[in-house]
């Protein structure tokens, strides 16, 4: 008889020592759960890691680049790093002296991150409040969502940004025709757009906090997060 090992779900502390379980690694950006781990990190700093990660990007300028330092294990090493995948930050080249090699991670934005960071934090700080932290209606959400994947990947890159930036905020809209109606039919039954008695769509509250970032996954494994 052969025993299979259980997969050990990882768990990540806070700077208030609090301990949260994730459902999904953080390079594992194809799992229904990575998008709904990833907006529950925000949720899952404390009042300190908070305050830094905002007052970081309420300073940067052209003549300031925050850099983040984080050790393993931390809500804040497990969020940077899948914000890797969204193009918003990247470990830094320059090497950390010898003694810290292996203890700490230090990161820096990229021009894309600079560009979007703000509203992924108040998007997903605003969201998983609303939620009380349940990540359940964003893996269902996710499920879901991913059936389209095929259909966002053949999206030329000019069309995927075009895209991002209309769920970016819900004062864009988009005029339907007939090319386009199956599709925003569907984005209207997720919940993500609205579509008025006249045919025009805006994307909806829930669909400007989750699908520019879920776009932005989709850039980045494109390599195409260089742009705004």
């Amino acid at each position: 008889m052969f025993f299979r090992k259980k997969k050990q779900l990882p768990v990540v502390r806070n700077g208030a020592k609090e301990e949260f379980t994730l459902f999904s690694a953080a390079d594992d950006t194809h799992s229904p759960k990575w998008w709904p781990d990833t907006s529950f990190l925000v949720h899952a700093l404390s009042d300190g890691d908070f305050s830094t990660l905002r007052g970081a990007i309420q300073l940067m300028d052209d003549e300031h680049e925050p850099v983040f330092l984080t050790g393993p294990g931390s809500v804040t090493n497990e969020l940077y790093a899948r914000l890797e995948h969204l193009g918003y930050m990247s470990v830094t080249e320059k090497p950390l002296p010898d003694e810290l090699q292996g203890h700490l991670v230090e990161r820096g934005l990229t021009d894309y991150g600079r560009e979007h960071i703000a509203d992924f934090v108040i998007a997903q700080r605003i969201q998983m409040e609303e939620l009380e932290g349940n990540r359940e209606p964003l893996e269902d959400f996710c499920t879901k969502f991913d059936n389209l994947r095929e259909h966002h990947t053949g999206f030329p890159l000019e069309a995927l940004h075009t895209f991002r930036m209309f769920f970016s905020d819900p004062r864009y809209d988009f005029d339907l025709d007939q090319s386009s109606n199956y599709l925003f039919r569907l984005y209207k039954m997720f919940g993500i757009v609205e579509i008025s008695d006249e045919g025009v769509a805006r994307a909806s509250r829930f669909g400007s906090m989750n699908v520019p970032f879920l776009f932005d996954l989709l850039l980045k494994e494109r390599g195409a997060t260089v742009r705004h």
